[in-house]
């Protein structure tokens, strides 16, 4: 797949308003029963996506998240060892499932749909 084509498929706003970042960090979220650090996140973008998200674009998307009410955070203060500091850890809100839900729901339906549409033949083998 082309950079172009890639960069396509990123940017793409599905049916909730969300763009493919910000819900595939609400899936990431979603699978996740506890709160996750930033860094987190955007380790499991890359490694279970395929993602590779500037930090600046991650924080972005997090803020945005959080202003529609999709995820919240928490602080963890910082434990006292030398330089470390506290940090957020995001979580999914009950929103942010409903999210993940309507538009699991709506890829099902589109996939219905598009099967339907087609004539399949099964040969037995």
């Amino acid at each position: 797949m082309d950079y172009k084509r890639k960069m396509e498929n990123v940017s793409t706003v599905n049916k909730t308003g969300i763009g493919r970042i910000m819900y595939s960090i609400l899936s990431i979220l979603e699978v996740s029963h506890e709160p996750k650090s930033v860094r987190w996140i955007r380790e499991q973008c890359k490694a279970s996506l395929y993602i590779n998200i500037a930090i600046t674009v991650l924080y972005n998307s997090l803020d945005r998240l959080e202003k529609r009410g999709l995820i919240s955070w928490i602080e963890k203060e910082a434990t006292g060892k030398k330089g470390e500091r506290s940090m957020k850890l995001f979580m999914i809100t009950n929103i942010g499932r409903e999210v993940i839900e309507q538009n699991s729901h709506e890829r099902k339906k589109e996939i219905k749909r598009n099967v339907s549409d087609k004539q399949v033949t099964v040969v037995p083998g």
